[in-house]
């Protein structure tokens, strides 16, 4: 059974979840991603950076599916969702998609101020 992952952001730690990602489940994961910023480095398997200006995309060197509007998530039948982007966005998107039900990776931490936390717990306890 394949497994749909969308991963929000992709920095060092959103490529790195990607990597974890391949390893684990191989060909049994289709990857999306949603990226508000662009920016084109290359995190290499021993951490070493790599600009990718000239060459291809991160998204392409990963084989992921970039999606270029959030409202397009819902009929993606995602299994989880990584929360890789700036702080400051965690809740927001924490918020859209455990409404949708899906199950949330954030990493920490999970906001940068308390504004709707006791909102995005309740929703996901239910």
């Amino acid at each position: 059974m394949k497994r749909n992952v969308l991963i929000l952001g992709l920095g060092s730690i959103g490529q790195r979840h990607v990597r974890n990602l391949r390893f684990l489940f191989k060909k049994k994961v289709k990857i999306y991603a949603f990226r508000e910023r662009h920016r084109e480095e290359i995190i290499s398997e021993n951490l070493q950076l790599h600009s990718s200006s000239g060459r291809i995309p991160v998204h392409e060197f990963y084989g992921i599916e970039l999606i270029d509007n959030i409202e397009r998530c819902s009929d993606l039948d995602l299994d989880a969702v990584f929360i890789c982007n700036p702080i400051f966005l965690h809740v927001k998107y924490a918020l859209y998609f455990a409404n949708l039900g899906c199950h949330l990776f954030i990493e920490k931490p999970v906001a940068d101020k308390l504004d709707h936390v006791e909102e995005l717990l309740a929703i996901c306890k239910r």
